[in-house]
């Protein structure tokens, strides 16, 4: 029988929501749910909105509004207590959150894996349009020789204006959607994003900047390593690159090379060449929208 719809009061989370987050997160993937690490500092965001569903002194769910630039906002954390699924309460948060984006524009986007067919169901009702599908790829590192880095050099911080234009003008910018990943969150490249990363020292110019490749350390997943968040080449090149990837993780003191990768048949065939594999089944799915600041119109986007 289905489940009657729930009407619940939606308003902004505060510090004394704590012990009920913790309580609802407690159920989300056996317990180890990632809202916990990071509630404290959602709640401190000036910038984000971070709502609880409530009904009759429960919290029935939460969800998060994050802004990743001034025109760019992400929908995350969307988390129903296992008491109030099946009524509505997803939807309520999502429409909500949705509404509050509509009245400052810019682009919106989320991510949902490609079983979530509910969250899929809501993207379509409110206005977005899938732009792209993402899964896990991952290479056992390569033993390479005494060079520091091969056939990478880190990029300096005063080249980070032409890094930016080489991205975006490269064949492969495409392929990626024209964005960045960010760990499950996709953004476009951005000069602040491009120098925080050569700062961290994981920008690398390939064999005299022939390409660049940008990478993310990721020590939380089964095969920690670098994971690549952009890749600019030559599209013949693509292949190579990624063989000299897998090099370059293990020079710097790693198992692993993997890529949260684009499933586009042309890099589909270039990991399978460089020898990654899929490490996962399932993929992600990255729906997107736009929409001017004024809301006069709104549009779906296809990049």
């Amino acid at each position: 029988m289905k489940k009657q719809r729930l009407e619940v009061n939606i308003r902004p989370a505060t510090q004394q929501d704590t012990t009920a987050m913790l309580e609802l997160t407690g159920h989300i993937w056996g317990g180890h749910d990632y809202v916990p690490e990071v509630w404290h500092m959602w709640l401190d965001d000036p910038y984000g909105r971070l709502v609880v569903a409530e009904s009759q002194g429960r919290m029935a769910a939460i969800g998060r509004l994050a802004r990743l630039s001034p025109d760019e906002w992400w929908l995350q954390g969307l988390r129903v207590h296992p008491d109030f699924e099946g009524r509505g309460v997803a939807s309520q948060i999502h429409d909500y959150l949705v509404d509050e984006w509509r009245g400052l524009g810019g682009i919106l986007r989320l991510s949902t894996g490609s079983d979530r067919l509910p969250v899929q169901h809501l993207c379509e009702r409110t206005g977005f349009s899938k732009v792209g599908e993402f899964s896990f790829f991952t290479a056992p590192a390569i033993l390479a020789g005494d060079s520091p880095l091969g056939n990478f050099s880190p990029m300096s911080l005063e080249d980070a204006t032409r890094g930016l234009e080489y991205i975006r003008n490269s064949p492969t910018f495409s392929l990626q959607h024209g964005l960045w990943e960010l760990g499950w969150e996709w953004m476009r490249p951005s000069q602040d994003l491009l120098a925080e990363a050569v700062q961290r020292g994981l920008v690398f110019w390939w064999r005299n900047r022939d390409g660049l490749l940008v990478c993310r350390i990721d020590e939380e997943e089964d095969m920690p390593g670098p994971y690549i968040q952009h890749l600019a080449c030559r599209l013949e090149d693509i292949s190579t690159c990624l063989e000299d990837f897998r090099r370059l993780a293990s020079r710097l003191g790693y198992g692993y090379a993997g890529w949260v990768a684009p499933l586009q048949p042309l890099l589909l065939d270039a990991l399978a060449q460089a020898g990654f594999e899929r490490s996962w089944d399932g993929s992600i799915f990255l729906y997107a929208q736009e929409q001017t600041p004024q809301g006069l119109s709104q549009r779906q986007i296809e990049v």
